[in-house]
């Protein structure tokens, strides 16, 4: 590992050391109103007549001496805090299931010694689905393939599929029959589809890697969050359920009477629910597509580069913003 992030893993854990012996101390602040020696297990802050014990002075002691080495690499840390606040937030998890009631300590002295904030350019980010926070192209095309098969058409290989996907369902379709194919095959096509992609819509279907740490990264810092995709709004509602745990704030699929991106439409009815102008949000995706949302919303984007594209297709597209990998988004945004 280079020195920078030697140094950098050694403040994050120095600032979460005092944050977590900040906890520790207090518990051997309180007394046994009885026998008057010292004991664990009841915060000193909620206990009458509290002494301070050995033990208590020895964690004083070692919390402020973490506290001042994660202030020397503080200029350092503060670089890079989107790990700090994900430490931060899986130790919030624990305690919530084991120590619920050292919460509102830990957040206090989590205030106390957090890295500067972080300077947010905006109040929000929504987010594509597909091929931008969700792998989903292995079940889209094994959908896409029994369609075809059901109504005796050729089926299509992966790499097909994904070139066919970005324009809703309909056009990945209308993309996948053969061209001289009828209007009522294609729609039965279609409904074939829909019926078994809502059934097997989870099977092979995963977060891209680092995607649960950025959207987790994201909350922490008070960023608001939404999902626009021309997935049909009930397998988005599923995967953001699945996926997702309450980080996303709103998620809004293919519906009647919304038009589907590049229309502006989606992209601003998540606005409105999420109660955030323009000037306050960007959006981030992984194709041609979202490009052309984003503009037509008065969004800057940010492209992805794991998802269904190429940057030189992105390139060649008038993308300028790149994310390589998702941690990147948190030093964008």
């Amino acid at each position: 590992m280079k020195n920078g992030g030697e140094v950098f893993e050694i403040g994050a854990w120095g600032s979460m050391a005092y944050e977590m012996l900040s906890i520790c101390g207090p518990l051997f602040l309180s007394v046994d109103k009885t026998k008057g020696e010292g004991k664990t297990g009841v915060p000193g802050a909620f206990a009458e007549n509290a002494v301070v014990s050995k033990n208590g002075l020895f964690y004083s002691i070692l919390s402020i001496s973490c506290r001042r080495l994660s202030a020397k690499v503080g200029r350092r840390f503060q670089q890079h805090d989107g790990t700090y606040l994900i430490m931060r937030q899986q130790i919030l998890c624990f305690l919530r299931v084991k120590f619920n009631f050292l919460v509102p300590i830990f957040n206090f002295s989590s205030y106390l010694c957090s890295p500067k904030r972080h300077t947010m350019k905006y109040k929000a980010v929504i987010f594509d689905l597909d091929g931008t926070l969700t792998d989903t192209l292995e079940d889209l095309w094994r959908s896409t393939n029994y369609a075809l098969a059901s109504c005796d058409l050729p089926e299509r290989t992966l790499d097909e599929v994904r070139r066919f996907v970005g324009n809703g369902v309909r056009k990945l379709i209308e993309r996948a029959v053969p061209k001289d194919t009828s209007p009522t095959v294609r729609e039965q096509c279609f409904d074939a589809f829909r019926a078994h992609y809502m059934v097997h819509c989870q099977d092979h279907t995963t977060l891209y890697p680092g995607v649960s740490t950025l959207l987790m990264a994201l909350h922490a810092k008070g960023y608001r969050m939404a999902v626009v995709s021309n997935k049909v709004q009930e397998g988005v509602t599923e995967l953001a359920g699945s996926f997702f745990h309450g980080l996303i704030d709103v998620a809004i699929g293919e519906r009647p009477g919304i038009p589907r991106k590049p229309e502006p439409d989606m992209v601003r009815e998540a606005m409105r629910q999420l109660g955030v102008l323009s000037a306050e949000t960007v959006y981030v995706g992984d194709s041609d597509v979202d490009l052309q949302t984003a503009a037509n919303a008065g969004l800057p984007c940010i492209s992805v580069l794991w998802g269904f594209r190429s940057r030189d297709f992105l390139v060649a597209h008038g993308a300028t913003t790149f994310a390589e990998k998702p941690e990147d988004v948190l030093r964008l945004v």
